[in-house]
């Protein structure tokens, strides 16, 4: 199947493209998964998400910044995150040893955009942050839905990127 945009993708199994966009100096993989051949309408929306990664990222940024005063899952990805990170990493990352010293907001600051998978058959785009480098194996992710736009859904173990 060919798209304007996504270019050949493979449908044999669904929808399968992936590709790389740079946000902020960082490349960034983005990749689209599907169960069923999307239809032309669905690969637009999913096209328009792909082409807008820099300003989405900062749209999903806002989401996670306000989940921290109504998202169980947000906060539990900080406190978690801030009491197992080695006083060398904190101090290297946050300017102090103590996790204490370390506001919510200024941890989320230092997240960075990972990866970004895009679902057709649900419309549905999510966001994946971490902290940089090899220091975690989880990833905060950020969802985006027609109905549900921006939220921080779920915290979980990266397994394929990285």
């Amino acid at each position: 199947m060919q798209h304007d945009y996504f270019g050949t993708i493979d449908t044999t199994d669904g929808a399968v493209w992936n590709g790389d966009v740079s946000v902020g100096g960082r490349q960034v993989e983005v990749d689209m998964t599907g169960e069923h051949t999307p239809s032309p309408a669905r690969l637009d929306a999913m096209a328009a998400i792909a082409g807008d990664v820099a300003r989405l990222d900062r749209v999903a940024r806002e989401a996670m910044f306000a989940d921290l005063q109504n998202d169980d899952g947000t906060v539990l990805y900080v406190e978690h995150h801030l009491a197992e990170l080695s006083p060398d990493h904190l101090t290297q990352t946050f300017g102090t040893a103590n996790p204490a010293e370390v506001p919510a907001p200024l941890f989320l600051a230092k997240l960075v955009l990972r990866h970004v998978g895009l679902y057709p058959d649900s419309t549905s785009a999510v966001f994946d942050y971490t902290l940089d480098g090899e220091v975690t194996q989880y990833l905060l992710a950020i969802t985006s839905t027609p109905t549900a736009p921006w939220r921080a859904s779920r915290w979980r173990a990266r397994l394929r990127h990285g």
